[in-house]
């Protein structure tokens, strides 16, 4: 109802169906691009590729945090997931 199942984890376990994650998602490209897009195109190479690496690098620096989270089977730790 409130389109954010895509933003939550914990709500798209319980979405109704696969079809208002979809919008959720759509909702928030769809809000983000044009801002996004201007910034991008008046930055420098530089700075893009700068801003790239550091997107890039969120996932990496969130894995320590998201290890104590997720859940793995036995015999198995965070490092599988990495490889």
């Amino acid at each position: 109802m409130t389109l954010t199942q895509a933003w939550n984890p914990f709500a798209a376990e319980a979405a109704m169906n696969l079809h208002c994650w979809f919008l959720s998602a759509i909702l928030a490209f769809w809000l983000l691009f044009a801002p996004v897009y201007r910034g991008v195109r008046r930055a420098s190479l530089t700075a893009a590729l700068l801003a790239l690496a550091a997107l890039c690098a969120i996932p990496w620096a969130a894995l320590p945090a998201l290890a104590d989270w997720h859940v793995v089977g036995p015999g198995q730790d965070i490092a599988r997931h990495v490889i």
